[in-house]
């Protein structure tokens, strides 16, 4: 029998493999990180959507990815999962995101996005305000790579969200920053014009067979 983690990991070094033929990065030979930006390595293997990151983390696991849009709860779970495994924070790479409003891949969590539980008024408007408050919720002083989430339905508001993130990398919230569910056109585009270029590039290729349907009906963003 085909071990999923072994798949999850095949796909995953596919992703890596062409991220790293177009945006450059070093990648020593069977390893089980990357490189993406200066001193910051990757691992290749992440647990996403779980309430469970402890067991994860005492399995051997080392990357965790979250988002504000899943809200309070399961960025929650990011907390007291490193604390109950008792890992260094040092060895543990966070990975979140944050919306790029408004737009129309998933305008839903632009017009209606996740009442915060805890925490003063924020926008989904402002990098800055969603990325404070993930880190609040995940209990950390800095992510290790902030991504934005999709872009905006706009080139000129993509842009903006994104200097925004420039600016939070640059004030110590972000070890790294990038995007997800971008095509070649927009990356291609940002490329030209972004100040940091983006470490990774996050888009789907999941044997889980994501975006999968959400309640029975419709598919994720």
């Amino acid at each position: 029998m085909i071990n999923p983690l072994s798949l999850v990991a095949a796909a995953v070094a596919v992703v890596v493999g062409i991220r790293c033929a177009i945006l450059g990065c070093k990648r020593p030979a069977s390893s089980s990180s990357v490189e993406i930006a200066p001193g910051v390595r990757m691992p290749l293997v992440f647990n996403g959507m779980s309430t469970d990151h402890g067991l994860w983390l005492a399995s051997g696991g080392r990357g965790i990815d979250t988002a504000f849009l899943y809200g309070d709860e399961l960025q929650r779970h990011v907390a007291s999962g490193i604390a109950a495994s008792g890992v260094e924070r040092e060895e543990v790479f966070v990975t979140t995101k944050v919306n790029c409003c408004p737009t129309d891949r998933c305008s839903r969590f632009c017009a209606h996005p996740p009442r915060p539980t805890s925490a003063p008024p924020m926008s989904v408007y402002n990098v800055s305000e969603m990325l404070e408050h993930s880190l609040a919720m995940t209990g950390q002083r800095y992510v290790d790579l902030a991504l934005l989430h999709f872009p905006c339905s706009s080139w000129d508001d993509t842009l903006a969200m994104y200097r925004d993130l420039e600016a939070a990398r640059d004030r110590g919230l972000a070890r790294a920053i990038g995007v997800s569910n971008f095509n070649a056109s927009a990356l291609k585009r940002l490329l030209r014009h972004a100040r940091t270029k983006p470490a990774v590039v996050q888009n789907a290729l999941s044997v889980a067979g994501h975006p999968a349907p959400h309640r029975g009906e419709g598919t994720a963003c």
